[in-house]
């Protein structure tokens, strides 16, 4: 089923759920981006009511596993006032979603939202902050085992790329969706050196490295995170 069908199909279960409720539904992420990859790339939904209970929430459970098995995402579902008021405590989320967005049905409210730099500063900094505390705590725990150590070291710089999107638009930059041409532009506008990424990327399509290796790309990493958090914190943005 292409993109197209999935969508009027969808539009017409959520339609038939949710009734005068409904005020909007969109389709947002890679998969309203031309790196969409049918059949692999998840569907994410955002579903916008008039008002939300927990009898709306258990309504969805109707369709969900029809549409999990279409690589359908549980939807965000959220009122015209919760989308409005939440911009300036999830600026990173709201910006993913002002970018790349498909509107199904319904009002363009998404068009209507505004985020302030200085709030997504903030965002960032605090994300910034947070997983490198959690990469921290997890190299407590590994064990010296490399398959162990290679799954922890993809896990963590993969948290980070949303992150990574959120600097990038600090330096008013739109930034891609292809992995790769991230790490070129995280590099171009802050320093952050790609060679470091690029060769997590080789690693998580299977590339064979060794424990000493892993080790020194993971040092790499966490002294480039650091440089980049400083960075972030003295950014002045308007």
């Amino acid at each position: 089923m292409d993109l197209l069908k999935i969508l009027d199909e969808y539009k017409k279960d959520v339609i038939e759920l949710y009734g005068e409720k409904l005020v909007s539904i969109y389709l947002y992420g890679s998969a309203a981006t031309p790196s969409f990859i049918p059949g692999v790339s998840d569907l994410n939904f955002l579903i916008i009511l008039d008002e939300v209970n927990i009898n709306d929430l258990k309504l969805y459970h109707r369709i969900h596993a029809k549409w999990a098995k279409k690589k359908v995402a549980p939807p965000i579902i959220a009122t015209p006032d919760y989308l409005f008021r939440s911009t300036d405590v999830f600026p990173l989320e709201f910006s993913e979603i002002m970018e790349n967005h498909i509107l199904v049905f319904g009002k363009d409210l998404v068009n209507s939202i505004d985020i302030q730099a200085g709030n997504l500063r903030l965002q960032v900094e605090s994300e910034l902050k947070g997983k490198l505390l959690k990469f921290r705590q997890g190299i407590i725990f590994l064990s010296n085992d490399t398959t162990e150590f290679k799954r922890f070291f993809i896990r963590t710089v993969t948290s980070f790329v949303p992150v990574f999107r959120g600097v990038l638009r600090l330096f008013n930059v739109k930034p891609p969706y292809d992995f790769l041409e991230l790490a070129h532009k995280l590099e171009e506008q802050t320093g952050f050196s790609s060679s470091i990424l690029e060769k997590a990327w080789e690693i998580k399509k299977g590339a064979p490295i060794s424990h000493d290796d892993l080790n020194n790309v993971t040092y790499q990493f966490h002294e480039e995170l650091e440089k980049l958090i400083d960075l972030v914190d003295r950014l002045k943005v308007k």
